[in-house]
């Protein structure tokens, strides 16, 4: 463990496109599972400071809350308490974190926190790990550990960056393809945006009851697989159209909509409605569902969404994962 550190992680969020639920392990460990999704331009920060000895408490830890305490034991944060005990860290600390976009907006927040904090602990303690250990690692803390009822997409997008096919398979190993299609990449976000619903969601709510109807939606997670396969064998081609992602974004969603009837509401169907009547788009609601943002693409989305005073988000596809942005010893 290093005696005295600054350090600062950069770790980015993500958009999940098509596989959403077959990255759950009663789902992949049955039939394996494929994401697509990509790291975007905003993101978590994430510092960890040694704490000299005029701190009177050992553990000073600022996210939404602030706790002061003196025993990992006593950390009300799982994520961070489960991150000290798992790095093994027990020297005085400071922790600190701040992010571009509020969590429980479905684009990933809980695991790019993870990742960044792991990510400066590791180096905190002088110890190397790669992106993908600590996707690993993270997944393990966020699942077992902290129980959270997740899958482990998430972990894999915010630590490795760029624009993937993540596919999972049955004994638990995970398999990353980056997709190389950088026109076709460009080209979707600049006919994309994400559409603010106003409301924050509550994840584990509607992720716990999935599991619960996990016979009833098999029949179409199966199907949600099936057409993540397809679009990750026609994605990687230079000649791959918006045009077929949209339909095949359009088909997915109607499927994962139906997984639970907590991912819709009224609030969510009243802006849904708005594209439906008035525009040739595609889209679906980021994360678990019940808030958040909308992603939209193609059509006159924009131009809807500004006639009826909707928020909406620009964001680009980037290729960095989680990274250390500063550091002092």
């Amino acid at each position: 463990m290093r005696k005295n550190f600054y350090i600062t992680s950069k770790t980015p969020l993500r958009i999940s496109f098509f596989g959403g639920g077959t990255d759950m392990d009663y789902f992949y460990k049955r039939l394996g599972g494929k994401v697509i999704s990509t790291a975007i331009n905003k993101y978590i920060y994430v510092t960890v400071k040694s704490q000299n000895i005029f701190f009177e408490e050992n553990y000073r830890l600022n996210y939404s809350k602030t706790e002061r305490v003196d025993k990992i034991k006593n950390i009300q944060n799982k994520i961070i308490k489960e991150c000290l005990k798992y790095t093994k860290i027990k020297s005085k600390i400071y922790i600190s974190t701040v992010s571009d976009i509020p969590d429980s907006t479905g684009l990933g927040s809980s695991s790019a926190f993870t990742v960044g904090l792991l990510k400066a602990l590791y180096e905190a303690k002088n110890e190397k790990k790669t992106n993908i250990e600590l996707a690993k690692i993270a997944s393990t803390i966020e699942i077992k550990k902290a129980k959270s009822p997740i899958g482990k997409q998430d972990q894999y997008a915010c630590a490795l960056g760029d624009f993937n096919i993540i596919n999972f398979n049955t004994n638990g190993s995970v398999k990353i393809k980056k997709i190389q299609n950088r026109k076709f990449i460009k080209n979707l976000f600049l006919k994309s945006s994400l559409v603010w619903t106003g409301k924050y969601k509550k994840t584990s709510k509607i992720l716990t009851d999935q599991k619960k109807n996990f016979k009833a939606n098999l029949k179409n997670l199966k199907e949600i697989l099936n057409i993540a396969t397809k679009v990750s064998k026609k994605v990687v081609l230079r000649n791959y159209s918006i045009n077929d992602f949209k339909l095949s974004l359009q088909k997915s969603w109607f499927l994962k909509k139906n997984l639970s009837k907590k991912i819709l509401n009224k609030n969510i169907n009243n802006i849904i409605k708005k594209f439906e009547n008035n525009s040739r788009s595609a889209y679906k609601i980021l994360g678990a569902g019940g808030g958040g943002f909308l992603f939209i693409t193609g059509g006159d989305h924009k131009k809807i969404a500004k006639k009826n005073k909707f928020t909406i988000l620009n964001v680009k596809s980037v290729r960095n994962g989680s990274e250390i942005i500063y550091k002092n010893y």
